[in-house]
């Protein structure tokens, strides 16, 4: 059952990687809508759930998983406990920054989660192969 997690988070990971990489400012767009949301606690919560498969999981690259997972987990109870620091960050943001430097922010944000989604869906493919 966990392996059909990692492959489903995998996929999601990586499509979501290259909706951004495609359309950076559409995603910038769908990322401020949702933190402005009064729902957006909610994704702390859904972080700190997701990730508790990442720190079990036991098989290829098992490491960095365990790395992902305490990453998501820990940062889960920051979005319940400061929404609105990430709310100010979002603000302060589009004041300092020029268009082309929320552009940069975008891109990174997808390469990271389209690698977390590569090395995630590696990891269930190797491990499913074993």
């Amino acid at each position: 059952m966990l392996e059909l997690y990692f492959c489903i988070f995998g996929i999601f990971q990586v499509l979501a990687g290259l909706c951004e990489l495609i359309f950076p400012f559409q995603s910038y767009v769908i990322w401020k809508k949702w933190i402005f949301t009064r729902y957006f606690f909610t994704h702390g919560i859904i972080l700190i759930a997701a990730g508790f498969p990442f720190i079990i999981f036991k098989g290829f690259l098992s490491g960095i998983i365990f790395w992902i997972g305490i990453f998501m987990v820990l940062t889960g109870p920051f979005l319940l406990i400061y929404p609105e620091k990430v709310r100010n960050t979002f603000i302060s943001a589009e004041k300092d920054f020029t268009k082309k430097d929320l552009k940069i922010m975008i891109y990174i944000d997808a390469i990271i989660r389209f690698s977390a989604g590569i090395i995630v869906f590696i990891a269930f493919i190797k491990t499913s192969a074993l």
